[in-house]
C-alpha cells in the first residue's frame, strides 16, 4: 500500500472591488461658468505613490454651463 498525501488547493481570489464615487462642483468668480461633474474608483486597489490616475478611473463625467446655465 503506497501513502498517498491529499492534496489541498487553494483559490486565490481577487480582492472584491470597493468603489467609491465622488461629486465635485465649481463656479468661476469672474465670469459665472460652472462645472459640475462625479469620478469613481476602487479603494481595493493600490495606486502608484498613491495618486488615482486618469486610467485608474471607473468612471468619470463632467458637464459644463454658461453663466446663464445652458
Amino acid at each position: 500500500m503506497t501513502d498517498i498525501l491529499p492534496t489541498f488547493r487553494r483559490a486565490v481570489l481577487p480582492p472584491t472591488p470597493d468603489i467609491v464615487t465622488y461629486e465635485f462642483d465649481w463656479t468661476g468668480q469672474i465670469a459665472g461658468f460652472r462645472v459640475e461633474g462625479e469620478f469613481s474608483y476602487d479603494l481595493s486597489q493600490s495606486y502608484e505613490d498613491g495618486i488615482v490616475r486618469e486610467e485608474n478611473l471607473e468612471s468619470f463625467d463632467i458637464s459644463f454651463f454658461a453663466p446663464d446655465g445652458s
